[in-house]
């Protein structure tokens, strides 16, 4: 079976960050992640940290 380089780009907004550890470990069964980047509106609450 052939890898793959896979990029993952990921909808902080609508995204839990209880399930990201998961996702990513499912994603990396398909080939190598390369890329990550979580895009969303840093300045609300629940982006913030």
């Amino acid at each position: 079976m052939m890898l793959n380089n896979i990029a993952v780009l990921i909808d902080g907004d609508n995204a839990s960050s209880k399930n990201i550890g998961a996702i990513l470990n499912k994603i990396s069964e398909f080939g190598t992640i390369t890329l990550k980047k979580i895009y969303g509106d840093w300045s609300q609450t629940n982006l913030s940290g």
